[in-house]
């Protein structure tokens, strides 16, 4: 047998094999390479503001969130979430209440308690693509067939290589413009594919991410605590822009997305940044009494580990590129379902096409096999 027959035979017992749950896999991949915007060009309403003059200051904001659900000053944030100049910040009360506050007016946008039908959605859509909403066979499958995919896009590249089509011939018939269109997608999107099965391969074997860049598992340290003493619980607590400004100057460029509020007296307040390259994280804690950085960890001088794990993921999902690179992996994963619809397609009419002897296998007829055969004889 020719190294190209075997190559065929790879390609289509691997490809049949797993073709709906790269479908499933290609779906929930396109939704989720764009899941932060998704959510923003679906409810415009609640997210969109125009940037305009200066921020207001977050006390200010903090105080405005209160009063527009009808809380005193007394309660409890857990949080605030930043999601770029032109986005609404949500401030997160200890219960769970969300409220939506343009931080140029003043205005509230929206509030939310509980999850919303599209968060619950897109929650689902992550549980299909990472586990198939099956527990831990789920998440073997889902490996299984991300190095199926890997195994699928070189022998599609080696078996694209004899004919070399790039373009679609609409003269044909319908069954070769779909074969046509199978070789073409496959190879314009091949580079992605290939982006998306190493890293998710990576992503489903950590440790062999750890063996390629020589890396360990990081060490967490544990987190440090605020000083708890006598004196300072008279003292006037600094506010939420001073601790900003704080971690700003103990990690400044890199962008904050998160204001986590101490839960108990000991607890520090937590300021979640990204790397300086816009994806991984850097974290600073503070002391909630008096302000002062008690640790910053930067993502830039993390455990090799670590910033390996952070850079794979972008690049799986595209975000170390932004927007564009979000686009192109969703683009590409969509590329995916139709690469295995097509697939699917174009064998299933080969097979049924090809008349075979009752000792004769399917697939021989699939290959041409049979019909030499009948031939020969």
């Amino acid at each position: 047998m020719s190294l190209r027959r075997v190559l065929l035979s790879m390609h289509l017992y691997v490809g049949v094999a797993a073709a709906l749950f790269l479908i499933v896999l290609g779906v929930t991949g396109s939704i989720l390479a764009v899941q932060p915007e998704l959510e923003r060009w679906l409810q415009p309403s609640l997210w969109r503001v125009h940037a305009r003059g200066t921020r207001l200051s977050e006390q200010s904001l903090a105080r405005l969130a209160r009063a527009g659900v009808g809380r005193d000053s007394a309660s409890a944030f857990a949080e605030i979430r930043f999601a770029g100049p032109d986005a609404a910040q949500v401030f997160v009360f200890a219960d769970g209440v969300r409220v939506f506050v343009d931080p140029y007016s003043g205005e509230i946008r929206g509030t939310r308690q509980g999850a919303t039908t599209l968060e619950r959605a897109l929650l689902e859509v992550r549980k299909l693509h990472v586990y198939l909403s099956a527990d831990m066979k789920g998440q073997w499958t889902v490996d299984i067939a991300t190095v199926s995919l890997l195994l699928l896009t070189l022998t599609g590249i080696a078996l694209w290589w004899k004919a070399k089509i790039a373009r679609l011939d609409w003269a044909g018939s319908w069954r070769r413009i779909n074969f046509d269109a199978h070789r073409v997608i496959g190879i314009y999107a091949a580079t992605f594919l290939m982006l998306l099965a190493v890293s998710g391969c990576f992503i489903a074997f950590e440790p062999l991410l750890q063996f390629v860049t020589r890396s360990h598992p990081a060490v967490v340290p544990p987190l440090p605590h605020s000083t708890v003493t006598t004196e300072r619980a008279a003292v006037v607590r600094p506010t939420i822009d001073q601790l900003l400004a704080a971690a700003d100057r103990a990690l400044p460029g890199e962008t904050t997305n998160q204001f986590v509020f101490s839960g108990s007296p000991r607890s520090s307040v937590r300021v979640v940044k990204s790397g300086s390259r816009g994806y991984g994280r850097s974290t600073v804690y503070l002391d909630q009494y008096s302000g002062v950085v008690l640790r910053a960890d930067d993502f830039d001088s993390a455990a090799r580990a670590e910033r390996a794990h952070a850079i794979n993921l972008a690049l799986h999902t595209g975000t170390i590129a932004g927007l564009p690179g979000q686009l192109i992996m969703a683009v590409s994963s969509a590329g995916l379902v139709l690469l295995a619809i097509s697939g699917i397609v174009h064998w299933s009419r080969k097979l049924a096409r090809q008349p075979r002897r009752k000792s004769e296998p399917a697939l021989g007829g699939a290959f041409g096999v049979g019909r030499a055969r009948q031939t020969s004889a």
